[in-house]
This record gives C-alpha cells, structure tokens and sequence, in this order.
C-alpha cells in the first residue's frame, strides 16, 4: 500500500492507534511471505519493512490529529459565530438538541434500562463519575464533574465559547426525562470549559 494511500485510509476510517498499528503490523507481515522459503531473506528484509511500518503509521497518527484539532476549531468557531447571529434563547436550544442527539449516541441505553427507577439510574451515574459526585436532595439532583467529559473537545485547550455548554444541559434532559418520562428542567451552575474548578449541574426531578 501506498505511504499516501495508507495515511489517507486511516484517517477517512477514524483511525485510533490501535487500527493504525494493526494496519502497519499487517504491511510488516506481508514481508517474509514476499521473501519466499529464504529465512536469510525474511531476516534481512523484515527490519527496513518494519522501520517503514512503523514510519507510516507514526505519519498516520500526526494526520490524524491534525484532522482532529481543525475539527475541534472548526466547532468552536461555529459556535462563537453562532453567539453573535443568534438570540439567546436560540443559541440554547441548539446546543441542548445536539446535546440530546449526543446521548441518543449510546448513553441513553443507561436510561432506557432505567425507566422508572430514578435511584437505579442515579446508581448508574455515580458508577461513571463516582459516589460523592450524585447527590440528591429531594426533587434536586446535584451532578459533579471533575473534568470535561464532552468528546469533542477532550483535547482542547483553547477558549470555549460559553453557550457551548448548553449542550451538557440537553444531554442531561434527554437522559432524565427518559428516566422519569416527563421534562425536566437542568441548570448549569458551573463549567469548567468556562474557567471554574468543576461543571455542577442541578436537575429538577
């Protein structure tokens, strides 16, 4: 496979570390096979296809976060740009429905299992973001983060706009009023993609 060709297929693929390196083990393995019953062949020639390997799926690797960070810029850019065009009102309701559209994703299957069974599904949620980070007080449940969660933006460190985190709000909707199978109204008190120490939000049930 052509260096340009392998590069340009992995990241198209999504390509993580593992898929990259299985594909490079899989250009390193085809060596021997190439090099005929000749073990002094095969022993030669494996280290060059190896180095090779190794050097393509490094090439990769840099592409593929390089893909990564524009994407990254590329939503955050849209969401200022949005700030400025948009009402407030707007501008929420956006992001709490890309919010909800994220937790339909996949992690909405948490609350599906749970219909009904606030405190099941509270169990749930300390099992991923730890014991002392749920309480519930009442009607009032106080969620804690340590660190941002959002996929989209684990590995940046430029400035958010604050709007964005209006999208932790719906995907919080989505996953209560799944639960509870009525609105439910999320408010941020803090976000640490807004420079506080913790993202606390506090969901009406």
């Amino acid at each position: 496979m052509d260096r340009r060709d392998f590069i340009k297929k992995a990241c198209e693929a999504g390509a993580g570390s593992a898929f990259v390196l299985a594909v490079a083990g899989s250009v390193a393995g085809a060596a021997p096979e190439a090099a005929g019953g000749d073990a002094r062949a095969q022993s030669e020639a494996q280290p060059a296809v190896k180095s090779e390997a190794e050097s393509m799926a490094e090439a990769a690797r840099d592409a593929c976060e390089k893909d990564r960070q524009f994407s990254q810029e590329w939503i955050v850019n849209a969401i200022g740009n949005m700030e400025g065009k948009l009402d407030e009102k707007s501008e929420i309701l956006v992001l709490e429905e890309c919010g909800r559209a994220c937790a339909r994703k996949g992690s909405v299957k948490a609350a599906i299992e749970n219909k009904g069974n606030l405190e099941g599904f509270l169990a749930v949620l300390r099992g991923w973001i730890g014991e002392r980070n749920v309480l519930r007080e009442g009607s009032a449940v106080t969620l804690v983060f340590d660190k941002c969660y959002c996929p989209n933006l684990i590995s940046f460190e430029g400035a958010v706009p604050r709007s964005y985190c209006n999208c932790s709000r719906g995907w919080m909707k989505e996953m209560f009023e799944t639960v509870q199978g009525k609105p439910c109204d999320v408010a941020l008190l803090s976000s640490i993609r807004r420079g506080d120490k913790e993202c606390r939000l506090v969901v009406q049930v």
